[in-house]
C-alpha cells in the first residue's frame, strides 16, 4: 500500500491516490470549546473544593459525552446524549463488577460487547461517535475491579457527569440555536468561492489541458457536494426543531441558492473546457473574477445571518450581469443563471417553486431507518459486519494482555486499538497516523505543562485552555483534537492518581498508543480485510444509474435527481480512493474505473449545461438515460439519435467513453 500524505486547508483534493488529512481552521467552533471547558472545569473545581473524589470520574464521563455529542440542533443531539448517560452509567457499574469475575469470562463478554457496539456505525456518524465513546468508557470500567457498592457509585458518577455535560450543552445551545445551520451554509459559500477561483485560474492558464479541468472537477465538485450534504442535513434538522419551511429563514434561501449555483458553475466549466473562443473566455474570466468575492461576502452574511450591504454588492452583481449578457449559447444560459442565483442569495427574494417542498423534510419510517440497515449488514460480505468481527477479535487479544498483565495504563492499549481500527484499511492508516502523531505532540505539551502545574488548583485551571482547544479544534481535524486531548487526559489522570509524574503518564500513553495503533494496522491487514476493489463495480454501476435518472429529469430544477447523482459520484470516488491506496501500483482495472469516473463527470457537466439552456431534446434525454442504464447492466446501449449538434455530439462521445472504460474495467475484473 502506498501512503502519500497531504495536509490541506480545505476539502478540495484532486488526487485520489493521496491519503488526505484535513486541517481546516475555518471550522473551529468556539461554542464547543466553551462548553467543554465550562463542563470539565466546573466538575474538577467542585471535586477539589468539596473533596468529592467521585466527581473526578464524572469529569471523565463528561469529556466522553462531549466527544460523543453529534452536534447540530439539540433535538437531534439529546437522544444520543441521554442514551450515553444511561447506557454508559449502567456499563460503568456492570463492567467494573465483571472485572472481578474469572479472567476468561471478562475477556469474552467484553469482546462480544465491543463487537455488538461496533455494529452501531451502520446508522451514521452520530452512532459511530456514540459507539466509540461507549467502548472507551467500557474499557476504563473493565480495568477497575470493584465491590458492588463501589461499582454502583461509579455508575452513578458516570451518569451524573454525562448528564451535566448534556445540561451545559443544552444551555449553550439555547444561546445560539441556529449557529450550526448558519455555519454549514457559510462553509458552502466558501467552497463555491474556491471553485470559482480555481475555474478562473485554469481559464487564465495557457498551458491548461483536459487533465487540468478534470482535476478541478474531481476536487471542487466533491468538496462542494460534501458541503451541500452537510449543510442540508443540519438545516433540515434545525427546521424540524425550530420552524416550518414556509418561514424561509435567510440560511434556508442561501442553502438552496448555493446548491443551484453549484450546478450553474458546473455547466459553465463544461462549456469553458470545450471552447477556445477568446471572447467567451474573456467575459467568463470577468464573471468569475467578480463571483469569488461575492461568494465570500455571502458566506460571511450566512454565518452572521445578516443582510448584505446592497449598494456595494449591487455593483458587483451589475458587473456579473454585464459579463453574462455578453456570453451566448449554453454558457450564456449558465452565466445568467449564476447572476439570478446571486441576486436571490443577496436580496433573499424567493421565486416561485424555488424552495424544496415540505415533503423533503419528512423522515423515513423507523423500520426503514433501523431494521433495514441492520438486516443488510448481518452478512459477512458487509464491511460493517467484518469490521465488528475484526474489532471483537482484536479485543480478545488486547483485553487478555490488559487483564493478564495489569498496569496502571494498560487500558490505553485497547482504547487506541478500538479507536484507530476502521472498516477500510486506508481509513485505518489515516486514523493511526493522526492518533499516533497527535499523541506524541500532545505528550510534549503535557511534559511542558508538568513544569508549570504544581498543585490541584493549577491543575484544575490548566484544564480550561486544554479543554477549550481540544473541542474547539475538533471540527477542524481529528489530529488537532488528539494533540490537545492527550495533555487533557494526562491532567485528568493526574487528578485521579495524585503524586504520579505527568512525564510518566505522557510517556506511557504514547507507548501504549503506538502499540495499539500498530495492532489496529496489523488487524486491518490480516483479519478479513475489506478489499475495496471488490466493491468498486457496484459503486460504478450505482453512479451510472443515478446519472441516468439525472439525465432523464425534465430540468435542472429536479433537485432529488441532481443530489442523487452527486452523492453517487462522491461515493464512487471514495471507493476509488480506497482502492488506489490499497496498492502501490495502478492496475488496468483501476485506471479504467478512473477513466469512467472522469467521463461521467464531464457528462454530468454537459447535461447540466444543456438542462439550464433547455437544449436537451426529449429524444436525447431518453436515449442517454437508457444508454447509461444499459451500460450499468452490462448490455449494449442503443445507437444515438441522428444529426446531433456540437454539444449533443459531445454527449454521445462521453457515453461511448464510459462504455469503453467499462469494457476494460469488466474485462480485467475478477468474475
Amino acid at each position: 500500500m502506498s501512503l502519500p500524505i497531504r495536509i490541506r486547508g480545505n476539502d478540495a483534493e484532486p488526487d485520489l491516490h493521496r491519503l488526505s488529512i484535513v486541517y481546516d481552521l475555518r471550522r473551529v467552533s468556539v461554542m464547543e470549546g466553551l462548553r467543554a471547558a465550562l463542563t470539565l472545569f466546573s466538575l474538577v473545581a467542585a471535586s477539589e473544593a468539596l473533596a468529592l473524589p467521585f466527581l473526578q470520574e464524572s469529569a471523565l464521563a463528561a469529556m466522553f459525552c462531549c466527544i460523543a455529542d453529534p452536534g447540530g440542533p439539540f433535538r437531534r443531539r439529546w437522544p444520543w446524549l441521554l442514551g450515553f448517560a444511561v447506557v454508559g452509567g449502567l456499563q460503568a457499574g456492570l463492567f467494573s463488577l465483571l472485572r472481578a469475575q474469572p479472567e476468561m469470562i471478562a475477556v469474552l463478554v467484553a469482546s462480544a460487547w465491543v463487537m455488538a457496539v461496533a455494529m452501531l456505525r451502520i446508522y451514521g456518524q452520530a452512532a459511530t461517535q456514540f459507539a466509540a465513546m461507549l467502548t472507551v468508557s467500557m474499557v476504563i470500567a473493565l480495568d477497575h475491579a470493584e465491590e458492588p457498592r463501589v461499582a454502583l457509585g461509579l455508575g452513578l458518577a458516570f451518569a451524573f457527569g454525562a448528564l451535566w455535560a448534556m445540561l451545559i450543552g443544552l444551555l449553550l445551545a439555547r444561546l445560539a440555536p441556529y449557529e450550526p445551520a448558519r455555519r454549514s451554509v457559510s462553509r458552502l459559500w466558501d467552497a463555491l468561492a474556491a471553485e470559482a477561483a480555481d475555474q478562473r485560474r485554469i481559464l487564465r492558464d495557457p498551458a491548461a489541458t483536459e487533465a487540468s479541468w478534470e482535476a478541478h472537477a474531481r476536487a471542487h465538485r466533491r468538496a462542494v457536494r460534501l458541503a451541500i450534504e452537510a449543510a442540508r442535513e443540519l438545516v433540515l434538522a434545525t427546521l424540524r426543531e425550530r420552524a416550518p419551511l414556509t418561514a424561509a429563514p435567510a440560511w434556508v434561501i442561501r442553502l438552496e441558492a448555493g446548491e443551484q449555483l453549484f450546478g450553474a458553475l458546473i455547466a459553465l466549466s463544461d462549456q469553458l473546457e470545450a471552447s477556445t473562443e477568446p471572447e467567451l473566455r474573456t467575459h467568463a474570466d470577468r464573471l468569475l473574477r467578480v463571483l469569488r468575492p461575492i461568494c465570500l461576502v455571502l458566506a460571511r452574511a450566512a454565518l452572521s445571518d445578516s443582510a448584505v450591504r446592497l449598494p456595494r454588492l449591487q455593483r458587483g452583481i451589475d458587473t456579473l450581469a454585464e459579463a453574462a449578457a455578453a456570453i451566448e449559447g449554453p454558457a450564456g444560459a449558465a452565466a445568467k443563471r449564476i447572476v439570478d442565483l446571486v441576486r436571490v442569495a443577496s436580496l433573499l427574494a424567493i421565486p416561485d417553486g424555488f424552495l424544496p417542498k415540505q415533503s423533503a423534510m419528512l423522515q423515513a419510517p423507523w423500520r426503514q431507518r433501523i431494521i433495514d440497515p441492520l438486516r443488510a449488514s448481518l452478512t459477512f460480505r458487509a464491511p460493517a459486519f467484518r469490521h465488528a468481527l475484526r474489532a471483537g477479535t482484536l479485543s480478545l487479544v488486547s483485553f487478555s494482555v490488559m487483564l493478564a498483565y495489569p498496569t496502571t495504563y494498560g487500558h490505553w492499549l485497547a482504547i487506541t486499538m478500538i479507536m484507530t481500527l476502521q472498516p477500510f484499511m486506508a481509513l485505518t492508516w489515516q486514523r493511526a497516523l493522526e492518533r499516533i502523531g497527535g499523541t506524541l505532540v500532545g505528550g510534549i505539551i503535557a511534559a511542558w505543562l508538568s513544569l508549570l502545574v504544581t498543585g490541584p488548583i493549577s491543575l484544575a485551571v490548566a484544564i480550561i485552555p486544554l479543554a477549550f482547544a481540544c473541542f474547539a479544534l475538533r471540527p477542524a481535524g481529528f489530529g488537532l483534537m488528539v494533540t490537545f486531548l492527550t495533555p487533557l487526559v494526562v491532567m485528568l489522570t493526574e487528578l485521579n492518581r495524585p503524586g504520579t509524574s505527568e512525564l510518566e503518564i505522557a510517556a506511557m500513553r504514547a507507548l501504549y498508543t503506538l502499540a495499539g495503533g500498530l495492532m489496529s494496522i496489523a488487524g486491518g491487514l490480516l483479519l478479513w480485510p475489506s478489499k475495496e476493489r471488490a466493491r468498486l463495480r457496484r459503486a460504478l454501476e450505482a453512479a451510472l444509474v443515478a446519472h441516468a435518472g439525472f439525465v432523464e429529469a425534465a430540468s435542472i430544477g429536479s433537485g432529488v435527481a441532481r443530489r442523487t447523482a452527486g452523492r453517487a459520484t462522491v461515493e464512487l470516488e471514495a471507493s476509488l480512493s480506497r482502492a488506489l491506496l490499497e496498492t502501490s501500483r495502478s492496475p488496468a482495472r483501476l485506471q479504467a474505473a478512473l477513466s469512467a469516473d472522469a467521463a461521467l463527470r464531464r457528462l454530468a457537466g454537459l447535461v447540466t449545461a444543456l438542462h439550464i439552456a433547455r437544449a436537451l431534446p426529449e429524444e436525447w434525454r431518453s436515449w442517454a438515460g437508457t444508454a447509461l442504464r444499459a451500460l450499468a447492466a452490462g448490455t449494449e446501449p442503443p445507437p444515438a439519435p441522428a444529426e446531433p449538434g456540437d454539444n449533443l455530439a459531445r454527449l454521445a462521445r462521453q457515453v461511448a467513453l464510459i462504455g469503453g472504460a467499462l469494457s476494460r474495467f469488466r474485462g480485467t475484473a475478477p468474475g
